[in-house]
């Protein structure tokens, strides 16, 4: 057996050979999957260089290299060698001609191209192969349009982004391109004008580096207030929103069609954006009483509904009476919730109301988050305000600032943990580890401070989850701003 390492074919030492391993070897060549292990000892010299000490497989992997195998240590091998016998398939009945397609072996050179220094796969300084040494290049006319052909040359989608004067550190040996300019449309640095190799006037601290940070986003959720049709695409979706790429699923809720309790929707208008306000509770939509009722409580079924902007109370019989249950009453909103249930309410079904006082509402028309047809669909927003995070190193860290009443603003470290901030991450799309920073970690902010005493389980969504109705109180100075690294 021998196998490819830093431009040389070696073999393996035969100390902890197993058919195990045998097995694993013969699976990567596409010749069986059962193999039986053997050895061959070297009276002299070794033939070829001594790659690994053990391969230690247990047999179900697909490449020798998804062992948990161990880099020889010289002069330590004492059995030889490792080889294989390959046990070819057994025919389907006596007397049947069986033939074994034996696979022959491909070799190539993906990519002679890597990323180095950096805290993510997705960036680092930018290292290329030639001649047989890894070399850096230099960032004279080093650009994001370079920066994309790198992240598509090593399957790397998202936002490139070109970083010069050493970034992500200074490399070591040979500065081996400069001047590389690409027209951002070439599948590998090698289609791109460049220098010739190794001819160069700069120096290290010049070192190029790219990041090719992937794509992040939100959850889109849709609800349809009508049976789903048999073609998904016939679910028709409008979303502001710039150029991105979407993936999805298809996800059953609970097995039914209905919606989430609590969800609402305007019906009577003369378009989406107004009409009879209904909510919908244990299986039925109903109406809700106009007791209470101000131009603040519209504003968060608006904010509901996904419509931005100042929304109205419209007048006592603007739309036709509701029928069935009433379903709210004494609905009491300040302004800030973000759905008609964070309102302080009558209980379910308890009201004094006829449905000549049912309310109804306008929100701005411009928005298209909502939308005509046979189909009618609500497009739910992220729970609560945009989250962004300001003056890390990285997208995935900084000052967290929440967009509230029209301004961007930051959010008081006072109780900020790592619950808080795993919440934040979750929102703009991060996973994994997420942790707090207090005391104006990233520097400190501008303009209004938003959010003191911040309390997150750690389970929401959204950071719009864990406020509270009393926004913009605080006892904080900027110096005190939080801060989160996702």
């Amino acid at each position: 057996v021998e196998l490819y390492f830093s431009g040389l074919w070696g073999t393996i030492c035969a100390d902890h050979w197993t058919d195990w391993d045998a097995s694993v070897v013969c699976r990567q060549l596409g010749l069986s999957e059962i193999g039986t292990a053997g050895k061959k000892s070297h009276p002299g010299p070794w033939p070829v260089p001594l790659h690994l000490q053990s391969a230690n497989c247990h047999g179900d992997e697909k490449t020798l290299l998804q062992c948990g195998y161990q880099e020889a240590v010289s002069g330590a091998c004492h059995q030889g060698s490792a080889m294989v016998t390959c046990v070819p398939p057994e025919g389907k009945s006596p007397g049947e001609v069986c033939s074994l397609f034996l696979a022959s072996v491909l070799l190539m050179r993906c990519a002679p191209l890597r990323l180095v220094g950096g805290k993510e796969s997705f960036e680092g300084r930018v290292e290329v192969y030639h001649d047989g040494k890894w070399g850096t290049i230099c960032d004279d006319q080093w650009d994001d349009r370079d920066a994309e052909v790198v992240c598509r040359q090593l399957g790397l989608s998202g936002n490139p982004k070109a970083l010069s004067w050493a970034h992500y550190g200074q490399g070591s040996g040979p500065i081996l391109l400069d001047e590389v300019e690409c027209s951002g449309n070439e599948l590998s640095l090698d289609q791109c004008k460049k220098s010739d190799w190794g001819q160069q006037n700069c120096d290290h601290i010049e070192d190029a580096g790219v990041s090719c940070d992937p794509f992040t986003g939100t959850d889109l959720q849709l609800y349809v207030n009508s049976p789903l049709p048999q073609d998904p695409a016939g679910l028709p979706c409008m979303v502001p929103t710039r150029t991105a790429r979407w993936g999805g699923r298809e996800q059953a809720a609970g097995g039914s069609e209905s919606e989430p309790e609590g969800t609402v929707r305007l019906a009577g208008g003369r378009s989406p954006s107004e009409g009879r306000v209904e909510v919908y509770y244990n299986g039925d939509w109903g109406t809700v009483c106009d007791d209470g009722w101000t131009d603040l409580s519209a504003q968060v079924v608006c904010r509901q509904l996904g419509f931005s902007g100042p929304a109205t109370l419209a007048s006592e019989g603007d739309y036709a009476a509701g029928q069935g249950f009433i379903l709210l009453d004494d609905v009491a909103c300040v302004g800030t919730e973000l759905s008609l249930l964070d309102c302080p309410h009558s209980n379910w079904g308890q009201h004094d109301c006829s449905h000549a006082e049912d309310v109804g509402v306008r929100c701005p028309p411009e928005s298209n988050t909502a939308m005509d047809g046979s189909l009618a669909t609500h497009v739910f927003p992220p729970a609560g305000p945009p989250v962004r995070l300001v003056d890390g190193e990285s997208t995935k860290e900084g000052r967290v600032e929440v967009f509230l009443n029209g301004q961007w603003g930051t959010v008081c470290d006072d109780g900020w943990t790592d619950r808080d901030a795993a919440v934040v991450c979750r929102q703009l799309g991060f996973s994994g580890t997420a942790k707090a920073r207090a005391m104006a970690y990233f520097g400190e902010g501008h303009g209004p401070i938003h959010l003191d005493n911040v309390e997150c389980s750690g389970t929401e969504n959204a950071l719009g989850q864990c406020i509270r109705p009393d926004t913009g109180i605080h006892s904080c100075w900027h110096s005190e701003d939080a801060g989160v690294i996702c």
